[in-house]
């Protein structure tokens, strides 16, 4: 992680130093060394989105798995069942925080589907039309 903002410090600063010396002069908007510079901006800007949500997802799942072992504790019995609801990416986290802790974790996918037919046939009793 250090290593991380390191280089991004290291990067924003050689960025912010070209801009400030392109300030006082005039440029082209076709100029290449400009170009790479906005890409670079881009690049880190990406970068450094894709690094905060990780670490906001893991925290959010360290959060999550710690209330659930809280609520646990407080129960009785030895072998308890949990279910909990969200999204493949956050089932990932809990799967590998659960098996750090010993913690059996099965997987239930759940898909929406909406049978037209059944829909049709109630509204069409309820409206009474006849085809």
């Amino acid at each position: 992680m250090d290593h991380f903002f390191n280089k991004i410090q290291s990067q924003s600063g050689a960025f912010f130093s070209a801009v400030r010396s392109l300030k006082g002069e005039k440029f082209i908007e076709n100029d290449e060394f400009f170009k790479r510079l906005v890409l670079w901006k881009d690049y880190l800007q990406i970068d450094y989105k894709t690094q905060e949500d990780e670490i906001r997802y893991k925290v959010r799942e360290a959060w999550i798995m710690m209330k659930l072992l809280n609520i646990g504790r407080d129960l009785e019995g030895t072998k308890l069942k949990c279910l909990l609801i969200c999204d493949l990416q956050h089932f990932n986290g809990f799967e590998h925080l659960a098996d750090e802790l010993g913690i059996e974790v099965e997987k239930v996918q759940i898909k929406r589907s909406i049978k037209a037919e059944e829909i049709e046939q109630v509204i069409e009793q309820d409206l009474k039309i006849d085809f």
